[in-house]
């Protein structure tokens, strides 16, 4: 990844007042914002269609143990990670390009007390600042988006990994309708958007020796799960019930509802697809 796209990255999720947003959205739910409960920010913490149903989908298709060491590539704010750590008690590096993302996540994980199980690494995933062979499982959700060199990207995430140890994703690549629609929650335009086609970084995961455990096209749950999320919101609407925070609103700020709307229809006509996959290192 060039300087300008990992500045174009940065600039793009940087976020001014994002601890204050989320405290007051935390209010708002009706919680106390210096002793939240964990399922309240879980609410607004998980940057990704289907939320912290598919973060749990993911580490149980990998595996993961409470005595595994964990590197989660593309925290965001941290949400994947605390809930791995607070599930399963093992310990979870986060790592992250934006710092107003790790920033948050610092105090987050401070809040909720796992500040000693999950560590904030601000940094790039093309240039990881970690010894060879330091992690027992990598994780990354939604961010391979933003990433050009993915032959990089998954050659470092072999390195870091210890031999039987395994990498997991659930991430969005280019679909077969066409063009996507923009904005989306990860760019505003292509300039820092790089979908790759699945059989594309399949190749690149195996070419970076990693051998394929589990493959699975889980667009229509993403689907199904966006129509929940709409049959909900308009039964608040017909009970005049305000639909209240979620965490695209939250974080995404300006224009997050044409964002969400682009990203349902991306994934409606194709033009995207989610794939969780395990591979692990020999």
């Amino acid at each position: 990844m060039t300087e300008k796209i990992e500045d174009g990255v940065r600039g793009h999720y940087a976020g001014d007042g994002l601890m204050d947003r989320l405290v007051a959205a935390l209010v708002e739910m009706g919680h106390d914002p210096d002793d939240p409960p964990a399922e309240a920010v879980s609410q607004l913490d998980q940057m990704h269609i289907r939320g912290a149903a598919a973060t749990t989908e993911l580490h149980d298709a990998m595996g993961i143990g409470p005595d595994d060491s964990v590197l989660d590539v593309g925290c965001g704010i941290g949400g994947p990670a605390r809930a791995l750590a607070t599930r399963l008690g093992c310990p979870v590096t986060g790592l992250d390009l934006t710092p107003d993302f790790c920033a948050c996540a610092r105090e987050l994980n401070y809040l909720l007390g796992v500040e000693d199980l999950v560590e904030i690494v601000e940094g790039s995933a093309l240039d990881m600042p970690f010894d060879d062979e330091s992690f027992d499982a990598v994780v990354t959700q939604h961010a391979s988006m933003n990433i050009e060199d993915k032959a990089a990207l998954y050659r470092e995430i072999a390195r870091v990994l210890e031999p039987g140890g395994r990498f997991g994703f659930y991430d969005i690549m280019q679909g077969p309708g066409g063009d996507v629609h923009y904005p989306a929650p990860w760019a505003v335009n292509p300039e820092i958007s790089f979908l790759a086609e699945p059989d594309a970084v399949k190749a690149l995961i195996e070419a970076a020796g990693l051998r394929q455990l589990k493959w699975e096209d889980v667009s229509e749950k993403g689907l199904a799960w966006m129509a929940e999320q709409k049959a909900a919101r308009e039964a608040k609407a017909a009970r005049g019930e305000a639909d209240g925070p979620t965490g695209p609103s939250v974080l995404m700020r300006h224009g997050a509802a044409e964002k969400l709307r682009n990203i349902a229809r991306n994934l409606h006509e194709g033009r995207i697809v989610t794939i969780l996959g395990v591979f692990e290192k020999p």
